[in-house]
């Protein structure tokens, strides 16, 4: 009898899974939709401006205070922007 029990447990969790599917197939069906689309969000024309505009206050914003700082390139020959703060070794 034990048998019968687990194995009627195990039936009523697969029913369970499959009423799940089956409910999300029909509401993909009422709204002719397949799956949730994956990947990157497509923007209109007027959301790409704004975020044009906004990365380019960004970037200048970051450019012009990089440009304002005098160079602490702690390694000889190399670079403000590539010198990782450290001193060289070996050097």
């Amino acid at each position: 009898m034990e048998f019968l029990g687990g194995a009627i447990r195990d039936l009523h969790a697969e029913l369970e899974k499959l009423n799940q599917v089956i409910a999300i197939m029909e509401e993909c069906q009422r709204t002719g939709t397949l799956l949730a689309r994956r990947g990157r969000k497509s923007m209109i024309e007027a959301e790409r401006r704004l975020v044009s505009e906004r990365m380019k206050k960004s970037w200048s914003s970051k450019h012009t205070s990089r440009l304002a700082r005098p160079s602490t390139s702690l390694c000889v020959g190399k670079p403000a922007h590539l010198s990782s703060g450290r001193p060289c070794v070996g050097v």
